[in-house]
């Protein structure tokens, strides 16, 4: 881990309030999908938002995609190719690639939750990723030229939930990113069609003294996790 200061090569619109900033990637850059960087630019020196890598380990470039939300991302935004985005990271937990590769992966995602799964995708071999995705309209659809070579499943909110694009368990492992009650009803779904808590990931974001705890957790450690924290808390 390390801080960099790294040139923009490439900024792409993905939606009118969503970004996305291509950068150099320095050599010593090492991480695994599902973790994060805290990035902001360097006439801002003390100000940081943590964005989850979109980039896949082989891509010779970082991504990172920001959704337009507060002061920090408004100052991204003021940044134009050739321009230097601070990165600090990798940062966090991750995907265990180790254990993925050769399996297949089902992916479930909402809105910029697409981001890390984008990591995966481009870090592991062609196929063995399926994903689900559901987003606000059509308008929202992230990485859109990519997203339709993926052969995703894509669901929009007039026409139900993403969990509603669920079926029977045919992946080995499984990989939910989203809001909280998204996570949870699509864990309770993936669960009730008889899937193993130990072969669920989610991405938990969840801020402790300025870093985000987490975020990639197996399910069945978040049950273990949520057992302990009941015993100490009243």
């Amino acid at each position: 881990m390390g801080s960099y200061h790294l040139t923009i090569l490439k900024i792409v619109d993905e939606t009118d309030d969503v970004r996305s900033f291509f950068v150099e990637k320095p050599s010593s850059f090492i991480f695994s999908p599902g973790q994060y960087c805290m990035i902001g630019s360097r006439v801002f020196p003390h100000e940081y938002s943590p964005m989850a890598i979109a980039s896949g380990i082989r891509e010779d470039f970082l991504l990172f995609t920001v959704r337009r939300w507060g002061e920090v991302s408004n100052r991204l935004f003021e940044l134009n190719v050739g321009d230097i985005l601070v990165v600090d990271g990798p940062k966090g937990t991750s995907l265990p690639l180790s254990d993925l590769r050769g399996s297949r992966i089902l992916c479930v995602a909402k809105g910029t939750g697409l981001t890390p799964i984008r990591s995966l995708v481009n870090s592991l071999d062609e196929g063995m990723v399926s994903v689900l995705y559901g987003v606000r309209d059509e308008t929202s659809i992230l990485y859109r030229d990519e997203f339709s070579k993926w052969g995703g499943k894509l669901i929009t909110k007039d026409a139900g939930s993403v969990t509603d694009l669920i079926g029977d368990k045919v992946d080995d492992f499984a990989f939910v990113v989203g809001s909280t009650p998204m996570i949870c009803a699509t864990v309770e779904k993936l669960m009730d069609n008889r899937w193993n808590p130990e072969d669920i990931f989610v991405s938990v974001e969840k801020f402790v003294g300025g870093e985000v705890f987490g975020p990639v957790f197996r399910v069945s450690e978040l049950i273990k996790l949520k057992e302990y924290l009941g015993q100490v808390i009243p």
